[in-house]
């Protein structure tokens, strides 16, 4: 019996100390595990070092520890003009989204076959006949009209209201103006012409197109969309465009040294000379606008996503020429205050077929970026298509 009792405690101080050998060896292999993954290689012992003098440069400006922003870091919506029956053109700008983690909003585009066109295309033939500057003169005369803006371009009344051309079709709301008569069949009428008549007399040119009405329909109504929403700023694109990968850093650079006063800055343009009108100080890639054409890439704030709209609904300026131009005109004349980033941030492709210049040569300009988003999409599908291929032969 004495022995028995002997045996007992034994027993339990040997399995206390195997359990406490046991336990130590487990210790020992999970303390060298979590000291292995600190490593560069992901073995050994080392405990990880200290950031490079690179690494800590790489931390020193506010900007460079800025959040991921899903709309580019200085807007509250990227959106999108195009025609919902372009889905390929859509797919490659939500490709482009998705590679850059960015948020597309769509806005319609106004189809130039539409009834809307028509109706804007008769109201501009009735307004500058009854505004001709010699009344006398046969109706369908190209006789200039005196130019003149609407007595609310300055007001700075947050409600937009409907006034001026917006009254010209039933796109934004119903019209008080009586109907016109219906076009005659066949319409042998002498075409609209565009205007660019600059503070004087206004004098014809070329025909105005449907496309380049449906255009600025298309942007006119998303500017009405931003100075009546919620959005201190908003960027637009057209649907076929490529866009510098750093984008949104290099946004952010530019937004925290410009002006307070801007109205529209253009990120993607057609012209050269940008370079010609100094540039702004701590930005070197931001000059003042100088000559530029295109609408596929701008920003606007607010304030003068409403002033622009005044002016864009002006009778005698209304679709008097193409959207570009008028926004041309705007800064040129000091409407407005544009900003153009040089050398442009956004290009157009030209890739896909064009519903406003039917028959446009295509091109690829992917490679007037520093580093194209589409052609980092090309690579990477390109790779993958690469490593499933040698996948496949391995096995």
């Amino acid at each position: 019996m004495g022995l028995l009792t002997f045996r007992y405690p034994a027993i339990i101080i040997l399995t206390l100390v195997a359990g406490s050998l046991l336990y130590l060896w487990q210790e020992s292999f999970s303390l060298a595990d979590r000291i292995a993954s600190l490593s560069p290689s992901g073995s050994g012992f080392r405990v990880e070092e200290p950031p490079s003098y690179h690494d800590r440069l790489s931390q020193v400006r506010p900007l460079d520890t800025a959040p991921h922003s899903k709309t580019l870091g200085v807007a509250g919506k990227v959106y999108v003009v195009s025609l919902p029956k372009r889905t390929d053109r859509r797919g490659v700008m939500q490709e482009i989204a998705d590679a850059m983690d960015i948020e597309l909003t769509f806005h319609d585009a106004t189809d130039m076959r539409g009834p809307e066109v028509r109706d804007i295309m008769e109201r501009i033939r009735w307004w500058r006949n009854e505004h001709r500057v010699d009344s006398s003169m046969p109706k369908d005369d190209p006789t200039p009209f005196t130019f003149s803006w609407a007595d609310d371009v300055n007001s700075d009344d947050s409600m937009l209201g409907l006034s001026g051309s917006d009254l010209w079709s039933s796109g934004l709301g119903e019209s008080p103006l009586s109907p016109l008569p219906p076009a005659p069949t066949p319409d042998k009428r002498p075409p609209v012409l565009d205007t660019f008549g600059e503070k004087g007399n206004h004098f014809g040119r070329s025909p105005l197109r449907p496309a380049q009405i449906a255009c600025w329909v298309s942007h006119y109504k998303l500017l009405r969309k931003i100075a009546e929403g919620p959005d201190d700023v908003a960027i637009i694109l057209e649907d076929d465009v490529d866009i510098e990968w750093d984008l949104e850093s290099r946004l952010r650079k530019v937004w925290s040294v410009l002006p307070n006063d801007w109205d529209m800055v253009l990120l993607g343009y057609c012209g050269d000379k940008e370079w010609t009108n100094p540039p702004i100080h701590g930005a070197p890639t931001l000059h003042p606008s100088f000559s530029t054409l295109c609408t596929h890439a701008y920003a606007v704030n607010k304030r003068s996503a409403a002033r622009i709209v005044r002016r864009l609904r002006s009778e005698a300026f209304s679709y008097s020429r193409p959207i570009d131009h008028a926004y041309y005109h705007l800064y040129a004349y000091k409407e407005t205050k544009s900003f153009s980033i040089y050398p442009p941030v956004v290009v157009q492709t030209y890739e896909l077929d064009s519903d406003i210049a039917p028959g446009r040569p295509k091109s690829d300009r992917s490679q007037w970026l520093g580093d194209s988003t589409l052609e980092r999409i090309q690579l990477f599908k390109e790779k993958m298509e690469v490593d499933n291929n040698s996948s496949y032969i391995s096995v």
